[in-house]
């Protein structure tokens, strides 16, 4: 049984490479990738940086399991989470030196909003882990899309 601060070292190390590696590929590399996906409004790097959680997510999480099967759904949350924030300041701590103006502020920005991110990408991944629920899970899901409907409803400015 690995200590699950070891567990947490080692994901958070893949999360930051890959976040590093997305940043130069699609930031500094001679490969020319659009900004937008074509004939649609969705940016390429948040479908990126999407599927690199996710699937980092997945594969930490069904690790922590496998060493500590009796682990709470809200531990194995927080520790993904954890895993998800401390990845994030790394990315962002070397990220900031290639931005010109405003460095605190997208710093704290990316932390804080990736973080929270993550967090709730790490519940649904850990209840479908633990609980094999996926009916409950779809009905989380669409709790949450109505959620931020009726927020961005009430606050239009939301967005920008």
């Amino acid at each position: 049984m690995k200590p699950i601060t070891i567990l947490i070292a080692k994901y958070t190390a893949i999360l930051s490479a890959a976040f590093l590696i997305n940043l130069w590929i699609l930031d500094f590399s001679p490969i020319n990738i659009p900004e937008n996906i074509p004939a649609t409004q969705i940016h390429v790097r948040g479908v990126i940086v999407f599927l690199i959680v996710l699937v980092t997510l997945i594969f930490a999480q069904k690790e922590v399991v496998r060493n500590y099967p009796n682990i709470s759904l809200v531990k194995l949350t927080f520790v993904s989470s954890i895993v998800g924030l401390l990845a994030e300041i790394v990315f962002q701590s070397i990220r900031v030196f290639t931005l010109e103006s405003d460095r605190l502020h997208y710093f704290l920005i990316g932390v804080l909003v990736m973080t929270i991110f993550d967090t709730v990408l790490s519940f649904f991944i850990a209840f479908q882990i633990k609980t094999k629920n996926t009916n409950r899970l779809i009905l989380f899901i669409i709790v949450l899309i109505l959620l931020g409907k009726i927020i961005l409803y009430l606050f239009p400015s939301a967005l920008g």
